[in-house]
């Protein structure tokens, strides 16, 4: 299955929080969506705002899934997200899932996920089996920037899709495009650049893994 990371960032690589996207970076993302199967989204995102990864025109296909992950469980669900057909699926820890179920009943489906790397992180690679198993054959990863780094970290992704919005942030306290710990061998290869309406830059990056010369 194709896994893409989609994301806009500032100059300086940063996604957020109070980042200011542009209408044409809009309809890039929603284009990229009627484009895939299925959206992945962290907790963290959800937690920041009321995201529900419409489609054009505020379409919610009814074969398309909406899909968030959080290791801890911690889910707000009293958002718009589980107030609207299809039902979103939810990712969590196995410790995690029962307790989720329960909240959100039949508002959402709560799939657990085993821990990757001696539990730092879900496994994506099981979240992205899942979704195959239910007839998706493409994947949008939506963020956040910790989400953004475990796709890489666990070598999950295939493609990133980069919108740089003509704004420069600069604090040390904003959340980047890519966040976690240690630092990641990924290589980039351009696969198509665009000038947007409204001054941005629409990217398109092939990724590899490993050490490149």
């Amino acid at each position: 299955m194709k896994v893409y990371i989609i994301a806009a960032a500032t100059v300086c690589g940063r996604i957020g929080p109070g980042l200011i996207s542009t209408p044409s970076d809009r309809r890039h993302l929603e284009a990229w969506r009627e484009r895939t199967d299925a959206s992945l989204m962290g907790a963290g995102t959800l937690r920041d705002g009321e995201p529900e990864m419409r489609c054009g025109h505020g379409q919610l296909p009814l074969s398309r899934m909406r899909c968030i992950i959080s290791q801890s469980g911690e889910i707000p669900v009293n958002r718009r997200l589980f107030n609207s057909a299809p039902a979103p699926i939810v990712f969590t820890s196995e410790e995690h899932a029962p307790l989720l179920a329960s909240r959100l009943k039949t508002r959402a489906e709560v799939l657990p996920l085993p821990a990757y790397d001696c539990g730092h992180g879900l496994s994506l690679q099981a979240a992205v089996q899942a979704l195959r198993a239910r007839g998706a054959r493409s994947l949008l990863i939506e963020g956040g920037g910790r989400l953004n780094y475990e796709a890489l970290r666990q070598k999950a992704a295939h493609e990133l899709i980069l919108t740089i919005l003509p704004q420069i942030d600069g604090s040390n306290n904003s959340i980047s495009l890519f966040s976690g710990a240690t630092s990641l061998k990924v290589h980039l290869t351009p696969l198509e650049i665009q000038h947007g309406e409204n001054q941005e830059l629409f990217l398109r990056y092939k990724i590899s893994y490993g050490n490149h010369s």
